[in-house]
């Protein structure tokens, strides 16, 4: 499970860009990735402060 958190930043920071280049507008797509990047280190930090320590 821990190997799946490590491996979520790579997949991440390739998914996230593409999914926000979607969009129409340059602005709108550059919001939309740097709010994506943000929710998931939010997620990201959570999962390393409360669910891997009690992974064991």
């Amino acid at each position: 499970m821990s190997k799946l958190v490590l491996l979520s930043i790579t997949l991440a920071l390739v998914v996230i860009p593409i999914w926000a280049a979607r969009q129409p507008h340059p602005l709108k797509g550059l919001r939309l990735a740097l709010l994506g990047l943000f929710t998931f280190h939010l997620v990201y930090a959570f999962l390393l402060r409360v669910v891997v320590p009690r992974l064991g």
